[in-house]
């Protein structure tokens, strides 16, 4: 009697958990999938199109890979994952699209632009990037100063130079786009003079004729 072992045609369910739809990456991302098999799943791999990015490993029941996004041009990638069992039966996840941004805002100083200052000065600065400019950071000396978060009415900050800041200082400004580039201007020195000249007169002296 031969007894017949029934075959396993069930393919595995996949789930890309992260990154999430609609998402901007760059540098080193972490893809995260859960997969299930009534037998058992043996490998999932993920894809940015057709192009494989790599098997995962599976660790706590998630399956994980370290993706370099910087192998890829910038774009959108249509991510999927597809997970074997050992019957070689394959079920592919449903896809995410996500947008690999791995180029960095441009920004410069606008004002000042060099010379002497005194007093509250306002710091401006433009910045542009493909995705979106996050937030300019300004700096004196390398120390912050403040964080602008909107730039509908132009990236900007006030500086009060009047705490004993007399003398030459470096300022540059730092800006974020969303996906976490950043880029830092050419420097802008600049003088700070609140010392009022004293005028002294000396001849003639007091009661002179």
């Amino acid at each position: 009697i031969i007894e017949l072992v029934p075959q396993d045609t069930t393919p595995p369910t996949v789930s890309i958990t992260s990154p999430a739809n609609g998402e901007l990456v760059s540098g080193t991302v972490q893809i995260t999938a859960t997969a299930s098999d009534n037998v058992g799943v043996t490998e999932v791999e993920f894809y940015c199109g057709t192009s494989s990015l790599g098997k995962g490993t599976l660790s706590g029941g998630v399956w994980q890979l370290n993706w370099n996004t910087t192998t890829l041009a910038d774009g959108t990638c249509v991510l999927t994952a597809k997970a074997r069992d050992a019957a070689t039966n394959e079920g592919t996840s449903a896809a995410v699209n996500v947008t690999i941004d791995n180029t960095a805002p441009t920004v410069s100083i606008t004002s000042p632009t060099g010379g002497y200052v005194q007093g509250t000065v306002q710091i401006t600065a433009t910045a542009s990037d493909t995705n979106g400019v996050k937030q300019v950071e300004f700096f004196v000396d390398g120390t912050s100063i403040g964080v602008d978060t909107n730039g509908a009415d132009g990236w900007s900050v006030d500086w009060d130079t009047s705490e004993g800041l007399d003398g030459e200082h470096t300022l540059t400004a730092v800006a974020t786009d969303a996906a976490g580039n950043s880029t830092t201007s050419d420097p802008v020195s600049v003088t700070v003079d609140n010392i009022p000249t004293v005028l002294e007169i000396v001849r003639p002296t007091s009661g002179a004729p």
